[in-house]
């Protein structure tokens, strides 16, 4: 079943992988019809747009440091900017950063830096309250409005060692 997405503008976040879960679902909404705007915290996010452009999707690409309240409210503000509108967020950002070392990786909680958890925590949650704080007044204004968060199966059900946050 396609959904009609004809007149909407999807956000979604963490699309810089050509093989990631953002790019993927960014590709499918375009496929149904939604204008769209990518980021990452990389500049490989304006590759990511012209795959979708070449596919004939409209999109804007930007990237952003989504940890950082004033970047994710600047990435909303260009969004709305550019399209007039934004409906549909999907909060896919977080785990991993590409091009980004993974500052957590084989620390086990006893040896752990209080610096490396506020890593973890900032770019698996605080991204998404960034942006999703970001995208609300808009969404509330028009009465309308979609947010969905991408997670990890990494906690609830299985563990990778030395990602303790």
């Amino acid at each position: 079943m396609k959904t009609n997405l004809s007149g909407r503008v999807a956000l979604v976040t963490g699309s810089g992988s050509p093989s990631g879960i953002g790019f993927a679902t960014a590709r499918l909404l375009a496929n149904q019809g939604a204008r769209l705007a990518i980021t990452s915290t990389t500049g490989r996010i304006t590759d990511r747009a012209r795959e979708l452009e070449a596919a004939g999707a409209e999109v804007f690409a930007m990237s952003a440091d989504l940890s950082d309240h004033a970047s994710a409210q600047t990435l909303v503000a260009e969004t709305i900017a550019r399209f007039g509108r934004l409906d549909i967020l999907v909060n896919n950002a977080g785990m991993t950063q590409i091009g980004s070392p993974t500052e957590t990786a084989s620390r086990q909680l006893v040896d752990l830096p209080e610096k490396e958890w506020d890593y973890g925590i900032a770019i698996n949650l605080k991204t998404a309250f960034n942006v999703t704080q970001s995208v609300l007044p808009t969404m509330l204004k028009e009465n309308y409005g979609r947010i969905v968060n991408v997670s990890s199966t990494t906690g609830p059900v299985v563990s990778n060692p030395g990602e303790t946050a």
